[in-house]
C-alpha cells in the first residue's frame, strides 16, 4: 500500500516533465533520453519485484519479471496522465487505486497462504 502513498506523493512533480519528454519524442536525443528513462523504471521495479518475491509477498503464480512488469506499468506517466490529468482524480484517488490494483494484480488473498 506504500506504493500508492509514494505514487501520490511523487507522481505529480515528476509525471509533468515526463510527459513532456514522451511529446517531444519525436526527436531523436530526446527518444533517447525517454528511452533510458523508461529503461532505469523497469530495472527499479524488477528489483523491487525482486525483494517483493525475496520476501515471500508475491503470489504463487507470479514470476519477478511480471511483477516488475507490473508495477512498471502502474508507475508510468502515462497511467497519471489519464487518471489525473484527462479524468480528474484527485491524486489521493489515484494514490489508492495504485495501491489497491497492484495489491490485487501481485499479492495473494487475503487469507491465502500463497506466497507466505
Amino acid at each position: 500500500r506504500g506504493w500508492g502513498t509514494l505514487a501520490a506523493e511523487v507522481a505529480p512533480r515528476v509525471c509533468p516533465t515526463l510527459l513532456l519528454l514522451r511529446d517531444a519524442s519525436s526527436d531523436p536525443e530526446v527518444a533517447h533520453v525517454r528511452g533510458k528513462l523508461d529503461s532505469a523504471r523497469l530495472e527499479r521495479m524488477t528489483h523491487n519485484a525482486r525483494g517483493l518475491a525475496d520476501a515471500g509477498h508475491l503470489r504463487d503464480d507470479v514470476s519477478v519479471e511480471h511483477a516488475a512488469e507490473v508495477m512498471w506499468t502502474y508507475s508510468s506517466p502515462e497511467l497519471y496522465e489519464l487518471l489525473v490529468v484527462v479524468r480528474g482524480w484527485p491524486v489521493e484517488r489515484y494514490g489508492t487505486f495504485i495501491a489497491e490494483a497492484m495489491v490485487a494484480a501481485l499479492l495473494p488473498a487475503a487469507g491465502s497462504s500463497s506466497g507466505t
